[in-house]
């Protein structure tokens, strides 16, 4: 799981096990650094506009402490459902539930059924107040 951090996430949040961590906005090198001496971060991807901002001083931090950074683009709004809730969806919709059926069993509407079930690469999820990327 990927992380979604700003400059109002945190620290303490992201859990110390965590990998990999997306800046959705450029953070502080003090709040980065905290992060980085709290984490076992091994990669760190922003988009090519917040890359382009974060500072100096964050981007020697990163390069220092000898952790990827990688470009790319993660648009879209986080879903607001559960982790689980997801998982479940998918494993009624591969033991050929109807939507319908499977609307009734969740307690989800059938239009987000629907749609998680058509753009199933949508992969950016809610976790508590928590944002994570799901890794396929």
């Amino acid at each position: 799981m990927i992380y979604l951090v700003g400059k109002t996430t945190n620290i303490n949040s992201i859990p110390a096990e965590c990998s990999s961590i997306h800046l959705v906005r450029p953070i502080k090198a003090a709040k980065l650094k905290q992060l980085i001496d709290r984490c076992e971060l091994r990669e760190i991807s922003a988009s090519p506009s917040t890359f382009r901002r974060l500072n100096i001083k964050a981007l020697q931090l990163i390069e220092g402490a000898g952790i990827t950074i990688l470009q790319e683009k993660r648009r879209g709004r986080p879903l607001d459902i559960e982790l689980n809730k997801i998982l479940e969806i998918n494993e009624l919709k591969n033991d050929y539930k109807s939507v319908r059926e499977i609307s009734r069993i969740t307690g989800i509407p059938k239009s987000t059924i629907h749609y998680l079930i058509r753009y199933s690469a949508k992969n950016k999820v809610k976790k508590g107040k928590n944002s994570i990327h799901v890794k396929n």
